[in-house]
């Protein structure tokens, strides 16, 4: 029975559903009820695997702007931008932010890390 492996046949392959990265770390803020970008990666701007796409050239986000809406869905206390992005890596996603003293939201296209 030295041969004898299980392998293939009748067993489905389990769904695989990756996560987007943004290469941010973010802290819920209960006062706006949205995600406060506290730290953002900086890597080699001409590789996008290494670098956060929050970085990309003319996103303009800065620490301490809020992240209100992934892909069209509001973030909040109840809906981390973790749970928006499931199932997103490598692709393209739309993020709402507003400044940290601004009411003037902006609306970015970035591709996500895998």
């Amino acid at each position: 029975t030295s041969h004898a492996y299980e392998m293939g046949g009748d067993y489905r392959p389990s769904p695989d559903y990756r996560l987007g990265f943004l290469g941010a770390d973010f802290s819920y803020d209960p006062a706006t009820d949205a995600y406060r970008v506290e730290h953002i990666a900086k890597g080699d701007s001409w590789n996008e695997k290494v670098c956060s796409p929050l970085n990309t050239l003319g996103a303009n986000i800065q620490v301490g702007d809020l992240l209100l809406w992934v892909g069209g869905q509001k973030v909040g206390r109840n809906i981390s931008p973790q749970e928006l992005l499931v199932n997103k890596a490598n692709s393209e996603v739309t993020l709402t932010f507003a400044g940290r003293n601004s009411e003037e939201y902006r609306t970015i296209t970035v591709k996500t890390l895998g």
